[in-house]
């Protein structure tokens, strides 16, 4: 059990370290590398808990303290300096505001995530900081896209959505819906997702994933709402 934890613990640590490499790369300005790095930090932040919950059906809270320490890092500070870096020719002050407010409302998601009882079934309250750090990341290298206001905007949001009460799904206990109109729904995303790889680049396909997760939120919330007001 100790050699599940230890390996657990080391996949936390890579996250930590892909993070800090991150910050480095993002310094040098070669945002690319940083963003890819906060990829990794994202792959190394899912195995974690898998490998935890192999030896161990709830895991450590040891692991648990330490992924959030690594997370305020690589899915925090990482992708708020990236994104300040990106900003800040056109932004001076606001860019490092949005920066500041992204971090911290990052870090008081991982607090309430820790200290509120897990409820099976009901999602997370508040995007996880992981899916908005990637967002923010890969956001950052396509500015073009929202143009410079549009992403400091985008930054200010994802920020406020992290201590929100929109709730997302846990795709570990996620039941697919009964229901026909969004079981369809949900084919019709993956169907745009498939037609919109095959028109952009091969980096933008994780861009497209994160930010139909970001708009999930709002559906997911009304769903378990609409659930609840039926029983």
């Amino acid at each position: 059990m100790e050699y599940g934890h230890w390996l657990a613990n080391t996949a936390t640590a890579m996250n930590l370290v892909m993070g800090l490499v991150s910050i480095e790369l993002t310094y040098r300005g070669e945002y690319l590398l940083a963003a890819l790095a906060i990829g990794a930090s994202m792959v190394f932040d899912g195995l974690d808990g898998r490998i935890a919950r192999m030896f161990s059906p709830t895991g450590s809270e040891f692991g648990k303290q330490l992924d959030s320490i690594c997370d305020v890092v690589s899915f925090g500070a990482a992708p708020a300096f990236l994104v300040y870096k990106v900003l800040s020719p056109d932004f001076t002050y606001l860019s490092a505001l949005a920066a500041l407010i992204f971090a911290v409302c990052g870090a008081l998601r991982l607090a309430r995530f820790n200290i509120t009882p897990a409820m099976p079934g009901k999602g997370f309250t508040g995007m996880p900081i992981t899916a908005a750090g990637g967002i923010l990341a890969f956001m950052s290298l396509r500015p073009q896209l929202l143009r410079p206001i549009g992403l400091l905007i985008f930054t200010f949001a994802l920020a406020f959505i992290m201590v929100s009460t929109i709730r997302y799904p846990d795709f570990k206990g996620l039941r697919l819906p009964k229901n026909r109109f969004i079981l369809f729904g949900l084919i019709g995303l993956i169907l745009a997702l498939a037609i919109l790889i095959k028109f952009y680049g091969r980096l933008e396909w994780l861009l497209i994933v994160l930010f139909i997760y970001a708009l999930s939120g709002p559906v997911y919330t009304y769903m378990m709402v609409k659930s609840e007001d039926g029983q």
